[in-house]
């Protein structure tokens, strides 16, 4: 049966979420029935998703949500216009769960959307399984997707929806990183994919002003939903700091969250599914 997925994503800075979407879209097992975008700067990022997908060929809705007022990660800027239209992605995410016995919401950006939605229809979010790219146990710093809105994201983690965590700590691993001279990313480059030119600017881009290599934390996250033997999972007691900062804790919440994963086997099929 094809699972319902709703992508909730900060797509246009790390292109780890441009090569989560190519997932999800060449991925037969789920269906994407709306894009959300978080972390938005002045709806750059809902236009670039719709310039991809037009370019694929691929008909999904893409709706422009939550701008936290963050330029920094928002590296495709040039490629694409101002989306000035208004929107309102909540009726949207409800008429999307509305439809569909059960929906996956995979939030692989700032959790903004989700906690909004959440408050905006409580009636609906069990029939909800949320899969989030998010939070570090005992981490160095504040994982990413927490600090652009830590107060959303402890509105999600007290919360009682069905959630699981894909961590930080197991996702930084070198078998995910793809840099210049990575497989996969020659393969794009020698390719004739139709969307090829934007998605090779938003590496290019993001490796000349943030980072030399991108490591795949979004696509690992949306394979849970794909095929759920890439991800180990186990519940564990844990405790979220003001701040954001998650620490294991005997008072803590009982989470799911991820524990490892089989990263080269991950790869090989992401490898595989990937149009390029």
């Amino acid at each position: 049966m094809i699972k319902h997925v709703i992508l909730d994503t900060d797509i246009g800075g790390d292109p780890d979420d441009v090569l989560a979407l190519l997932f999800g879209l060449y991925s037969p097992e789920i269906q994407i029935d709306l894009i959300v975008t978080s972390d938005e700067h002045k709806g750059h990022r809902a236009e670039f998703a719709r310039q991809i997908l037009m370019k694929l060929g691929k008909v999904v809705p893409v709706i422009k949500g939550s701008d936290l007022g963050n330029n920094r990660c928002c590296v495709i800027c040039d490629l694409v216009e101002v989306d000035v239209s208004t929107s309102n992605y909540l009726p949207a995410v409800r008429q999307v769960i509305q439809n569909n016995l059960k929906t996956y919401y995979i939030c692989i950006g700032p959790q903004t959307n989700l906690a909004t939605f959440i408050e905006f229809a409580p009636e609906l979010v069990s029939k909800l399984e949320v899969v989030i790219m998010g939070g570090a146990i005992n981490y160095r710093k504040v994982d990413h997707n927490i600090r652009y809105d830590v107060k959303s994201a402890r509105k999600v983690f007290a919360s009682d929806i069905n959630m699981r965590w894909v961590l930080r700590n197991t996702t930084f691993n070198p078998a995910l990183k793809i840099n210049k001279r990575h497989p996969i990313y020659k393969r794009l480059k020698e390719s004739v994919l139709t969307a090829k030119e934007m998605l090779i600017k938003n590496f290019q881009n993001y490796f000349n002003k943030l980072h030399s290599s991108t490591i795949m934390h979004d696509p690992l996250t949306l394979s849970y939903v794909i095929n759920p033997k890439f991800i180990t999972f186990e519940e564990k007691r844990i405790e979220m700091d003001k701040g954001g900062g998650f620490q294991f804790s005997e008072r803590g919440r009982l989470l799911t969250v991820s524990t490892a994963a089989s990263y080269q086997k991950f790869m090989d099929f992401f490898n595989r599914r990937l149009p390029f």
